[in-house]
């Protein structure tokens, strides 16, 4: 008896057509593993990249951004770590959200929306008016 024949009879189900022996749902190449590792690793730099151009920029979208306190420039710093701080914690949220995307439109879908999302929110931080040209009205345009 094949090892094909003695799985059907403990499962009483028939092996998927086109399969061959041995090959399962979760049986990888090297080579597509490796392909996958460094997509996960390229967009992973990516999104690290957005999170450390935005914490050694603080500074400067402090200054531009937001109004100065009465002899304070402390006020605006934190007001942009303030930004930062939501947009680390809503990290989790986004994954439970893009989780269901990826769920229900695919992987491939999931990591477009994401990718759009980050270079949107990119360009967003880049187009913000300062608050020189819109006042009070330059961190909430968006």
């Amino acid at each position: 008896m094949t090892q094909s024949q003695e799985r059907t009879r403990e499962t009483g189900q028939e092996p998927k057509p086109g399969k061959r022996e041995g090959e399962g749902e979760g049986d990888r190449s090297p080579r597509r593993s490796g392909r996958q590792l460094l997509a996960a690793s390229v967009g992973n730099g990516v999104e690290w990249y957005d999170w450390f151009a935005y914490s050694f920029l603080a500074v400067y979208i402090a200054d531009e951004i937001f109004p100065k306190g009465a002899d304070n420039s402390l006020v605006p710093l934190l007001s942009t770590f303030a930004v930062f701080a939501v947009g680390f914690f809503m990290r989790p949220v986004g994954g439970l959200l893009l989780g269901a995307v990826a769920d229900r439109a695919g992987r491939r879908s999931a990591l477009t929306l994401t990718i759009l999302l980050m270079g949107g929110s990119s360009l967003l931080v880049a187009v913000t008016p300062s608050y020189a040209a819109a006042g009070a009205f330059g961190p909430w345009c968006w």
